[in-house]
C-alpha cells in the first residue's frame, strides 16, 4: 500500500493538463487499494520508506538563493513521525550538503534518531519536467545517494 499526504482522500483528484495520465493513474491505484491519500502525517509510522518531493523555488531569482521553507516543514513533519529502520529519500532539487546536513539535523532533532544508524537517509535527484512525468519516469533509471 502506498501512503501519500496529497491529495487527502476526501478531496477529488486534481486534474492537471500539465501531467497527462496522472488522473487516470491515481484513480486506478486507488480503486485497486494500492494507494491511500491522507493529510495525517502519523501514517508515516506505518511505512518502510518515505519519499519527500517538494519544489524548492528561489527566494529571489536574481540571487539564486533557494527557499527551503516548504521543504523544512515537510522534513519536520516526517521527523515527528519517524520510526527506527525507515528509509527517508529527498527527491527535490537541492544544493549539495542539504541532505547530509540540513535534512539530517532536522530529522534527528524531531525524531531523536541518528541518521545512518537508526534510519537511512538518501537523496534521489529529480529527473523529470512538469508535464512529462510518466513519459520521463519510464525512460530513465533512478540514481539514489545514500548517507551511511
Amino acid at each position: 500500500m502506498i501512503h501519500s499526504t496529497f491529495p487527502p482522500a476526501s478531496l477529488s483528484i486534481p486534474y492537471s493538463p500539465s501531467e497527462p495520465g496522472l488522473e487516470d493513474m491515481i484513480k486506478k491505484v486507488r480503486s485497486e487499494g494500492k494507494f491511500e491519500s491522507t493529510s495525517d502525517f502519523s501514517k508515516i509510522g506505518n511505512v518502510d520508506a518515505v519519499t519527500l518531493a517538494i519544489q524548492t523555488p528561489f527566494k529571489d531569482k536574481g540571487e539564486l538563493e533557494p527557499d527551503f521553507g516548504a521543504l523544512e516543514e515537510g522534513i519536520r513533519q516526517i521527523g515527528k513521525n519517524l520510526n527506527e529502520g525507515v528509509l527517508v529519500v529527498l527527491e527535490s532539487t537541492i544544493t549539495p550538503g542539504t541532505t547530509k546536513g540540513f535534512a539530517a539535523d532536522i530529522l534527528n532533532e524531531e525524531s531523536g534518531l541518528i541518521p545512518g544508524e537508526e534510519f537511512a537517509l538518501a537523496h534521489a535527484p529529480e529527473r523529470v519536467m512538469v508535464g512529462r512525468l510518466f513519459c520521463e519516469k519510464n525512460g530513465f533509471g533512478k540514481s539514489c545517494i545514500i548517507n551511511h
